[in-house]
């Protein structure tokens, strides 16, 4: 029967199939990156910025706050837009180039929080297969794949993702019992949703009402089941 989690559920194991489900479900939700070559012209714009930013970094060894560019000197963009994402992705742009570095991170950006996600609910309900249900729930959204696939909103897209990620390692945090893994939670959290607001901050702003809100209720009611 499913209850309340608590401490104690810390370190149960997470049986592997649940994780093999949730892994083909995000390969599900990023499988148009595979046969599309272009969502949306702005696709190209974030290609360009992503590329931008990475060879940037390696010539002068910084992030670049400035656009400086024959037809545009001193444009201030990465200022406050997207240098959270561009900086993020830029290992895999100069690994893969700009069109694939930038799809593998989107993968990523599916794979890696609806993994967390699976491992906290695993640890929510008795039942996998209600976890499994959560998880592919709360993971798949119209919303990012519009963002994503027809709009190619692609800063909001991963601020979401990013914010997503955190949120689940903050609420993760509380049911563990090792100081340690606790720590690294919390700092986990924090840096994936300093990474998120530095990539599109406006969606910051959503995500306190529809992340943020739910969120909270959630640690209240986790905190009172704590309480002996």
């Amino acid at each position: 029967m499913d209850r309340v989690p608590s401490r104690n559920d810390s370190h149960r194991p997470v049986q592997l199939w649940l994780f093999v489900a949730v892994g083909l479900h995000a390969l599900l939700l990023a499988l148009p990156l595979f046969f599309s070559p272009v969502f949306h012209y702005d696709w190209i714009n974030h290609l360009w910025f992503a590329n931008y930013v990475a060879h940037h970094w390696v010539a002068s060894g910084a992030l670049p706050m400035f656009v400086n560019v024959p037809s545009g000197i001193g444009n201030p963009l990465f200022v406050f837009y997207g240098p959270g994402l561009y900086a993020t992705v830029a290992p895999l742009v100069l690994l893969f180039g700009p069109d694939w570095g930038m799809r593998v991170a989107v993968l990523a950006a599916f794979l890696i929080p609806n993994l967390a996600l699976a491992r906290f609910a695993s640890r929510c309900f008795e039942s996998r297969w209600v976890a499994g249900a959560v998880t592919v729930v709360l993971s798949t959204s119209l919303y990012q794949l519009t963002n994503i696939y027809t709009r190619s909103a692609t800063t909001e897209f991963f601020a979401y993702q990013f914010l997503f990620f955190a949120l689940v390692l903050l609420m993760d945090h509380l049911l563990d019992t090792d100081n340690r893994a606790q720590s690294t939670k919390w700092i986990l959290g924090l840096a994936s949703a300093s990474i998120g607001a530095l990539s599109h901050p406006p969606t910051v702003y959503l995500a306190v009402i529809f992340l943020g809100i739910p969120a909270l209720i959630f640690v209240v009611l986790q905190r009172r089941a704590l309480v002996p």
